[in-house]
Formats: C-alpha cells, sequence, structure tokens
C-alpha cells in the first residue's frame, strides 16, 4: 500500500525523500535529471512523459517522471514493480478513455 502526499514545491519533495520522509515522488523535469545527478542515492524508475506520449499523442504531460530513492529500489524491488504495473494500469485506462 502506498501513501501519497502532496507537496506544492518539487524542492520540498526533494527534501523529504532526499532525508528518507518518502520512499518515492513525481518531480518535474529538468528539477529530476538534475536531482539525480546531485544525489546519487536517487534513482528515475519510470519517465510519465514517455507513458503519456504512448497513449496522448494529441497531448503534452507537464510533470513526467517517477523518483524512488536507489535504496528503496533495490531494497524493495517488489514495491517498485508494483507501482510501475499501477502506473501500467493508469496508462491502460487512459489509453481507453482516449479512444
Amino acid at each position: 500500500m502506498f501513501l501519497l502526499n502532496y507537496v506544492s514545491e518539487a524542492t520540498e519533495a526533494l527534501t523529504d525523500l532526499s532525508a528518507g520522509k518518502y520512499d518515492a515522488a513525481v518531480l518535474p523535469q529538468p528539477f529530476a535529471t538534475v536531482a539525480t545527478i546531485k544525489n546519487q542515492k536517487l534513482k528515475t524508475v519510470l519517465n510519465l512523459q514517455e507513458e503519456w506520449d504512448k497513449v496522448a499523442k494529441d497531448s503534452k504531460l507537464v510533470t513526467g517522471v517517477t523518483v524512488v530513492r536507489t535504496e528503496f529500489a533495490k531494497e524493495h524491488p517488489e514495491a517498485v514493480k508494483d507501482l510501475y504495473g499501477r502506473t501500467q494500469s493508469f496508462r491502460c485506462f487512459c489509453k481507453r478513455e482516449h479512444r
């Protein structure tokens, strides 16, 4: 089970993620790329823009990646797979709704 928490700033999400308060965060680009370069404990596991582009050819997604702490990804690969699977389910839902 995942607990979702909304924060208003990417910097707040990154601070909390880096401190171990959360195991994953959705960060905007290019902030997410810079964050993973500066913090080797972070790893991009899903690019929402790429997934969106697969199902919505006529629109763009503004926020686009999901980042987890590398340590969390290594310790809980099944949770990362579950998160990815749920995102894929959402992608399939969007695909059906945009037909």
